[in-house]
C-alpha cells in the first residue's frame, strides 16, 4: 500500500471513530438532561442497552437483547481491542472533551507521553469489584460503572443547570411576546446528593487534563477488563520494528500513553483504539496486524527504570449493613402535625419486582430518574443501606407515580426494571397507604381538606363523615398501588398525615370499582331565563 492511501485509511478511521463517539456523547447528554420528553424510547433503549455494565448484567441475569450486546460488545475487543472504550462509551467521550480543552488551555498540555502501568492498581479495583459482585455486594458497581457515573453527573449536576438555563431564556423571550420555550420545575435533591456526582466529575477532569484516558487505565474496571480481552485480541496495533525511527510521534498523540517508542512496543491492554497514532506517524510503522506477526529488531532497554517495587494502596470494601434507613418527613412549615411518623421500608420504582432483586441489578445510572415525567424518582444516600448508594427511590416528597406512567420501565437497560404495562401498572401494588389521624388538619383543626381523596386515582382513599359537614379520610389498601399522590399533596407539616409503606416484594393489588358521581337529572322544564 502506497503511503497516501495508507494516510487516507488512517485518516478515515479515524474520523469514524470521532463521529460514533460524537454521536454517543451528545446522545447521552440529551437523554440525561433533557426535561422535555421529546426523546423516543428507542433513542433511550440503544443508548443505555449498547453500554457494557447493564449488558453484561442483564446477561447474567437473564439472557436477552441487553445480554447478546454484551456478548458483541466482548467479541469486538477480542477482534479489534477496546472499541467500546473509543466509541461508545460516554464518559470516554467526555474524557476526550477534557483532554482537548487541555491542550487549548496550556501549551505544555498539547502532547501526550508514555506512562508506566499501575497493575495493583488496575487488577486490584477490579478484583474486589468482582469479588464483593458476586457476593451480591454491588456498591462497588453503582460507585465505579462507567456509564453509570456518566449519568450522574449529567443528571445531578448539568441537569439542574440546563433547566435554568432554560427557564431564563423563557423569561426573557416573554417579554417579546414569544413562547417557544416554557419554564418548568427544577427539581431539588438533598445537598448531599451532588457530593459524589461532583467528586467523580472533579477526579475524571484532573486524569483527563493531566494525563488523557489515565482514569481509564487506572480505576475504571471495564476498562481493566476490556484490557485483560484485548491482550488475546487477534488483531493488534503494533510497531513494525523495521520501519520506524523512533521519533515519538505517536507517543505524543497516544490517549491511552501505552506506546514507549524508545523499546518500540505497544502495550495494548491499556490501548483504548483511538487510531490517533496510525494517522501521525509518517513512515506507516504502526498500524493493525495479526497477533504478533511483526518481527521485531533488539533495541536496548534499560531495566533499571522498568524492574523497580510498585506500590500502590489497594481499595478495601467495607461490606455495611443493608438495613434501609428510617426517614422522618420534616418540612419547614408546620400545621401542628407532631405525631412521629416512621415510614416501613423504601419504595422502589415499578418494574423492579421485589427489594433484593432490584438491589443486586440496578447500576445507579439514573436514566430513568431523568426519563420520570413526576420527579417522583430521585437518588438515594443510605435510604436502602449503603449497597443501595445512588439507587433510585420512591420519593413522594417530590412527587408522585402517574397512574398510567411505564416509562422508567421501559428504558432500563441492566433488567432492575422490567418492562410493565399500562394496565398491568394500574393494579402493581408498590406499598400501601397508611392514615395517621394525630396529623391530619381535618382532625387537629376541624377543618376541610380532602386533598388525599381528590388525587387518589383507585378510590383508595376515600373521605367519610366525621363532624357535622366536615369529612375525613379512610383507607382501603386493597385496592391502593402505592402511587404516593396521596401523601405528596397531603398539606400536614411537618409530619404527612398520610404515608406509603413499602413492600419488599411488589403485589396486586385488587382492581378498584371505579364510580362516577351522579349526574344531575334532566328536567324536561324550559330554560329558567
Amino acid at each position: 500500500m502506497n503511503g497516501n492511501a495508507f494516510m487516507k485509511k488512517a485518516h478515515l478511521l479515524k474520523k469514524l471513530r470521532l463521529i460514533i463517539a460524537l454521536i454517543f456523547l451528545i446522545t447521552g447528554t440529551f437523554l440525561f438532561i433533557d426535561f422535555t420528553g421529546i426523546s423516543p424510547d428507542a433513542a433511550y433503549v440503544i443508548f443505555s442497552h449498547a453500554q457494557f455494565i447493564p449488558s453484561l448484567i442483564s446477561l447474567l441475569s437473564a439472557f436477552g437483547l441487553a445480554g447478546l450486546v454484551c456478548v458483541l460488545l466482548m467479541i469486538l475487543t477480542v477482534l479489534f481491542g477496546r472499541v467500546y472504550c473509543s466509541t461508545i462509551c460516554p464518559l470516554g467521550g467526555l474524557q476526550d472533551v477534557f483532554s482537548f480543552l487541555a491542550r487549548r488551555i496550556s501549551k505544555k498540555r498539547k502532547r501526550f507521553r508514555y506512562n508506566k502501568e499501575y497493575p495493583l492498581w488496575r487488577y486490584g479495583i477490579l478484583g474486589v469489584v468482582v469479588v464483593s459482585s458476586l457476593t451480591g455486594f454491588t456498591l462497588l458497581i453503582n460507585l465505579l460503572d462507567p456509564y453509570s457515573n456518566f449519568g450522574k453527573i449529567f443528571s445531578v449536576l448539568f441537569r439542574p443547570l440546563y433547566v435554568q438555563a432554560n427557564n431564563a431564556l423563557a423569561s426573557l423571550l416573554e417579554k417579546f411576546n414569544n413562547y417557544w420555550l416554557y419554564s418548568t420545575g427544577i427539581g431539588q435533591h438533598e445537598w448531599s446528593i451532588y457530593l459524589y456526582p461532583a467528586f467523580v466529575l472533579l477526579v475524571v477532569f484532573l486524569f483527563s487534563f493531566f494525563g488523557g484516558r489515565r482514569y481509564c487505565n487506572t480505576i475504571c474496571p471495564v476498562g481493566t477488563l476490556l484490557g485483560l480481552l484485548s491482550k488475546v485480541s487477534v488483531f493488534k496495533i503494533q510497531i513494525d520494528a523495521k520501519k520506524c525511527n523512533s521519533c515519538g510521534r505517536c507517543a505524543s498523540v497516544c490517549k491511552g500513553e501505552c506506546i514507549d517508542f524508545k523499546i518500540r512496543k505497544i502495550d495494548f491492554s491499556r490501548c483504548v483504539t483511538c487510531y490517533n497514532c496510525l494517522s501521525e506517524c509518517p513512515l506507516q510503522a504502526i498500524g493493525y496486524s495479526r497477533g504478533y506477526a511483526l518481527e521485531r529488531t533488539p533495541v536496548n532497554e534499560e531495566p533499571s527504570r522498568r524492574l523497580f517495587l510498585k506500590k500502590a494502596t489497594l481499595l478495601v470494601a467495607a461490606t455495611a449493613s443493608s438495613a434501609p434507613l428510617v426517614m422522618d418527613d420534616t418540612q419547614n412549615d408546620s400545621t401542628g402535625s407532631l405525631a412521629p411518623v416512621h415510614k416501613k421500608g423504601t419504595v422502589t420504582p415499578p418494574g423492579s419486582r421485589n427489594l433484593e432483586h432490584f438491589n443486586k441489578t440496578c447500576t445507579a445510572c439514573h436514566l430513568c430518574i431523568s426519563y420520570c415525567p413526576m420527579h417522583v424518582l430521585q437518588p438515594s444516600l443510605l435510604q436502602y443501606g449503603l449497597k443501595g448508594f445512588m439507587q433510585p427511590y420512591m420519593d413522594y416528597q417530590s412527587g408522585y407515580c402517574n397512574y398510567e406512567c411505564t416509562r422508567c420501565t421501559r428504558v432500563c437497560p441492566s433488567g432492575a426494571l422490567v418492562p410493565v404495562s399500562r394496565e398491568e401498572k394500574k393494579t402493581l401494588q408498590l406499598g400501601t397507604v397508611r392514615f395517621i389521624k394525630e396529623n391530619c388538619i381535618v382532625y387537629l383543626h376541624d377543618r376541610s381538606c380532602g386533598a388525599c381523596a381528590e388525587h387518589c386515582p383507585t378510590q383508595a382513599v376515600t373521605m367519610v363523615p366525621y363532624k357535622g359537614a366536615l369529612t375525613i379520610p379512610s383507607t382501603n389498601t386493597s385496592i391502593c398501588i402505592g402511587c404516593g399522590a396521596c401523601e405528596y399533596v397531603c398539606p400536614a407539616m411537618p409530619n404527612k398525615a398520610i404515608v406509603v409503606d413499602a413492600h419488599a416484594v411488589h403485589q396486586k393489588a385488587e382492581k378498584p370499582s371505579l364510580t362516577k358521581p351522579a349526574l344531575p337529572q334532566e328536567t324536561k322544564e324550559d330554560f329558567p331565563f
